[in-house]
């Protein structure tokens, strides 16, 4: 978010009119209220959460090995555990569990989801869940690919 710091020295009026000036001047990709569009098409609101969309967009932009991770996640709502995950994508151990997920890690870091909670949680006893979104998505994106 950008922060601006003006100040204005005069009468009341002189700092009336200089800010309804500043209130009349376009605000092309600029969301000012709930609802208004930005220059990438989205609200205010769909920048600071998960989408649909930008699910799709980052599941398709990460690796194999770490979509075969997020599936395996999707698929144990209540958890599954690191040396399962590293079992089933036949890791050498738990260790490379980050591995795979670096994959995740470098596109989260793209300007359009450095706000947005990380798609897993760390539970107790070594175990990854996704969130609700994640797991809905990546569900429907399985189906789509058995589909296809």
């Amino acid at each position: 978010m950008i922060k601006v710091a003006i100040t204005l020295d005069g009468s009341p009026e002189e700092m009336a009119s200089v800010l309804q000036f500043i209130s009349d001047q376009p605000k092309e990709g600029v969301a000012l209220n709930e609802g208004d569009s930005t220059s990438t098409g989205q609200t205010e609101d769909e920048q600071l959460i998960w989408t649909e969309r930008k699910v799709r967009e980052v599941y398709w932009d990460v690796s194999y090995q770490c979509r075969k991770l997020l599936k395996e996640v999707t698929k144990h709502e209540n958890g599954i555990t690191t040396l399962s995950l590293s079992q089933i994508l036949g890791l050498n151990d738990e260790r490379g569990i980050g591995g795979v997920l670096s994959s995740l890690g470098r596109v989260l870091k793209d300007p359009r989801y450095k706000d947005l909670k990380y798609p897993l949680d760390w539970i107790t006893y070594g175990r990854y869940i996704m969130i609700p979104i994640w797991r809905d998505m990546v569900t429907k994106l399985m189906k789509e690919e058995d589909s296809s």
